[in-house]
């Protein structure tokens, strides 16, 4: 009898621990698009890109590439091109749309060690920031160097 019960007992504990992994896939799967535990990636979804920098990539973006950090405070870098024509519904879907533009940008910009980072090198722009009073913060320069098709880089750390 006693054996009947260790092994009730062990079939009743492994189908506790299948149920909690299959929970566990679950919920890593319906997360998927955050950044959990610090993990730093070169590759944000967009869903990750346009939740974490807070705004909307215009329909005409392209060459998009980003940097995403954090555990409990997350910044991201995004650069992408995009048309002209689409300017002004970016700056709309952003938090420094009621924010006017400056042709020069102080440059404050975190540091980025990646290539494709140069925000300095813009000689024509426009820039805008933005901060909530909890400290979560918005930069944005789209360089216009190119009147065709400009560069825009966005810098946003929330915490």
């Amino acid at each position: 009898m006693a054996s009947r019960a260790v092994k009730r007992s062990v079939s009743v504990g492994i189908a506790l621990i299948v149920a909690a992994l299959i929970a566990l896939a679950g919920v890593v799967r319906h997360f998927s698009d955050f950044v959990i535990l610090g993990d730093d990636t070169d590759h944000p979804t967009t869903a990750q890109i346009e939740g974490r920098g807070r705004f909307r990539l215009p329909p005409s973006a392209r060459d998009v590439t980003a940097h995403l950090e954090g555990f409990q405070d997350h910044i991201i870098w995004v650069c992408f091109r995009m048309k002209p024509s689409d300017e002004a519904r970016f700056w709309s879907s952003s938090m420094c749309s009621a924010v006017p533009s400056t042709e020069t940008a102080p440059h404050e910009f975190e540091p980025l060690a990646r290539p494709w980072w140069n925000p300095e090198k813009a000689t024509l722009s426009s820039y805008r920031t933005f901060s909530t009073p909890t400290g979560d913060t918005q930069r944005i320069l789209i360089d216009k160097d190119d009147p065709a098709d400009f560069i825009v880089y966005v810098e946003a750390f929330d915490i």
